[in-house]
Parts: structure tokens; sequence; C-alpha cells
């Protein structure tokens, strides 16, 4: 157990509400009616910046960078308001480790793992599935920031009672560098569905979690059925090429593609066509190298017309590539020679100046290069596990988990966080409470 848990009387860390910006107050006791859902009409993701407009000023850096707060007001100690959620009857304290947070994060979705051998050290946490003995109650639950009562949003992306097993998403609003994360898992059995907080992907509550800045979140964990959903406020959904390749992932369930017959196609939204900034991020467990494969592609490449960006390969030598056509420069790529048969989280992003290649929170590679990424002729639309256009369809072996899209690049410190969240290294759990 966390050495944190012995000293928590000694000081925590106060962290900013669950609302995400442009949401407005969510009430706090579980009760209360579903949030509103922001309006999303338009196709083109917000400013690009990891900062929500309800930070107060003195946390926002005035080039938009992730916000470093006033170090004197993060040790709460005995001024921390640690209530409790009326009407609930059993919690546990999750603390999110400060040393995987290289920078402060906002509106970051940290991934919360409950079985037999979750978070940081392994724990059991099958109390929780003591007392939601059937999957549906598994609305029964609620996520606050440490002083107990502001709910986060929270998404189920898998939950099985029986299996003993759950993965859920939380919208933080601010993930601190300096001192672990609290926040409060809340079960009771006893409770109604607090649905206007917790939902399964594509309800309201769950979308919360995701900030505008996402076009598009794959989790691929449906496991069955002939469509993948986007978890994002965008609902960019993706439909398969085949029904039956469901299989374990890295996050809960996935997709499997065995370079013949299997692709997920995911619309030609604008959304998913960003221009000055750029990040797709996926777990992804290369089987074979091909050429011309792409494990996620929003590309055209055709003679001198050629357009868009992709992860993936250009020969059975490999090696893996991450590619961005701009306007000023044409393909601009950096390179990987990354292994097969193991799962590898995969990261590329464009920020104006360059693009640049992580794998499992590393830097492998970068190119210089400016200007708006081009779309010009039109992709023929966002693919996972296949390399599209007029004359040339490859599908690539790979599986594929846990694949997001944004319209920003992500920091080195937000690749660092989802690389150890994902992996089931970032939490650690308390023990049961009770009021």
């Amino acid at each position: 157990m966390n050495k944190y848990f012995a000293t928590f009387g000694l000081g925590v860390l106060v962290v900013l509400g669950c609302s995400f910006k442009n949401t407005g107050e969510v009430p706090g006791d579980g009760t209360g009616d579903a949030t509103d859902v922001p309006d999303v009409s338009s196709d083109v993701p917000t400013d690009g910046l990891d900062v929500p407009a309800d930070v107060p000023d003195d946390l926002v850096p005035a080039d938009g960078a992730d916000a470093v707060p006033d170090s004197s007001g993060d040790v709460a100690g005995e001024d921390a308001d640690d209530g409790w959620l009326d009407g609930w009857g059993r919690r546990v304290m999750l603390l999110l480790d400060h040393d995987d947070v290289p920078d402060n994060l906002v509106d970051f979705p940290a991934l919360v793992h409950l079985s037999a051998t979750a978070g940081r050290e392994g724990e059991d946490v099958t109390f929780v599935f003591d007392e939601l003995t059937d999957d549906s109650m598994r609305w029964r639950i609620a996520i606050t920031q440490d002083d107990g009562v502001t709910e986060c949003p929270v998404e189920i992306d898998s939950w099985s009672s029986s299996g003993r097993e759950a993965w859920l998403w939380v919208g933080v609003p601010l993930v601190s560098y300096m001192y672990d994360t609290v926040l409060f898992l809340y079960f009771d059995s006893t409770r109604p569905d607090n649905t206007a907080h917790v939902g399964d992907t594509n309800d309201p509550a769950a979308e919360l979690v995701w900030d505008p800045s996402f076009s598009g979140v794959y989790h691929l964990s449906e496991g069955s059925g002939p469509d993948t959903f986007d978890s994002s406020l965008l609902n960019n959904h993706c439909g398969l090429s085949q029904s039956d390749n469901w299989s374990a992932g890295r996050v809960a369930g996935t997709y499997a593609m065995d370079g013949d017959d299997d692709w997920a196609f995911c619309g030609d939204h604008a959304s998913l066509r960003p221009e000055y900034g750029l990040t797709v991020a996926a777990w992804l467990d290369v089987g074979a190298y091909d050429d011309w494969n792409a494990a996620v592609a929003q590309q055209w490449d055709n003679g001198s017309n050629e357009s868009g960006y992709w992860l993936g390969t250009i020969s059975s030598g490999g090696p893996f590539v991450f590619w961005v056509n701009t306007v000023l420069d044409g393909w601009i790529e950096t390179t990987y020679d990354l292994p097969t048969g193991e799962w590898h989280h995969v990261v590329g992003t464009y920020d104006g100046t360059a693009i640049r290649l992580y794998v499992d929170a590393v830097e492998v590679g970068s190119s210089a290069t400016s200007g708006a990424i081009n779309y010009d002729p039109l992709p023929y639309g966002f693919y996972i596990g296949r390399y599209h256009d007029s004359n040339e369809d490859s599908r690539m072996d790979v599986t594929a988990d846990e694949v997001h899209v944004s319209g920003v690049a992500r920091s080195p410190a937000w690749i660092r966080a989802s690389f150890e969240s994902q992996r089931d290294d970032f939490v650690d759990f308390g023990v049961v409470e009770t009021p």
C-alpha cells in the first residue's frame, strides 16, 4: 500500500472541482438531473489548449501551456474539507501518482482498473463487486475530488461483476506533478443509479470525460457486433469490416486485424482532419510488417496527389513510421524499429513546428516541418488497420487498442501520464471507509 496513506493526515492535494469547462455546475449528491452536454455542432475542436476556460487565471500560463499552481496552496492537511457524498455508505481513496506526471495536466482522462490485482501495487479491490454483485448495479458508483463531494464524470469502459473486473475512465480537471492527486470512489448497492455522472460509452455523462480537443476515442471494447464507438463528444463512430475478431486487449477488450479482411472505417469527418495540431495515440501489437500498411490512417497518397497523416509501415522489413503531409513540405516522416508480437503505446504528434514519435512515453524520433496539415485531395476517410486511397488498399496485421485522436499536440507529460495510466501503473488504493 502506498506510503501516502500512512501520512494522509499530514496533507493531501487540493485539486480543482471535477466539472469540465462549459458544462455547468454538477450537483454533488448523486441525485441531480443529468448535466447538459456542451454544444458540439461544429466539427472543429476548440482552441487546442489543454487548459479549460474555468481554471483560475493564476493557474494558466500566458502561452497556454500546462498550468503550474502556486505550491503554497497545494497541501491541504488539516484544512482539507474531507466531506462525504450524501447518502453513500462506502468509499475508497484513489491516489494518482505525481511521480508519473512531469508537469500539471488539465482535463486529463485517468483510467481506474478494478480487479484482484489492480493499480501500482497490484491490490485486491474486488470488495467493490462484493457490494455491487450484479452488472445492473454498475451505475451505483461515484468518483469525487478530494473534498469527497464534488463529482467527476465517469465512463464505464467495461464492467463484469461476475468476472470481478472493471475499467473506468475518470475526467480529472487537474492532475498535479507536485503532489499525488486524491480522488474518492464511492460504491453502494442501495443507491439509485448515478446516471447524472456515470455512464456507459456514448451516454451523456460518459462523454464529459473527454474534453472537446478529442475528436475520436476508440476503446474497441464492445466484444461483439459490427461497430466500435467513439467515446468523444463528436460521436465519430466506426463500422467494422468483420464482426467476429474481438479479443482481449491492453485495456479491457480490443479488435484484432489479420491484415487480410479486417479494418475499422470511422467516416469522413472534418474533426478528424485537424490542421495545426495533431495527436494520434494507440496501443499496438504488430503481428507482421508489409508494404504500405497503416495501423491508423487519414491519408491519400496517389502519385503527386498526397495528403493527410498515418501511423504504419512502408515495407515488410519495417520500420514503423509516423507520416504527416504539410502544405509546405509534403510528406514528413519519423521512424522507429517497433518490435512485433508485443504491446506498445505509440503516439505521433504535430505541433506546427515538428512531428514527433513516442513509444512507451519515450520520444524516439522527430522531424522539423511547419504549416497546416494538407488534406488536398480529401482523404477517403479515417481508418484503423487499413491504408486506402484511389489506387492502393493495404490492410495491416495488427491488434489495436485505445486509439485516441486529438486536434492538439499533447505534451510529453500528457503522453507519459497516459502511458502509465493505461498500463495500470498510475493509481494506488486506500482502504474501505464508511461514514
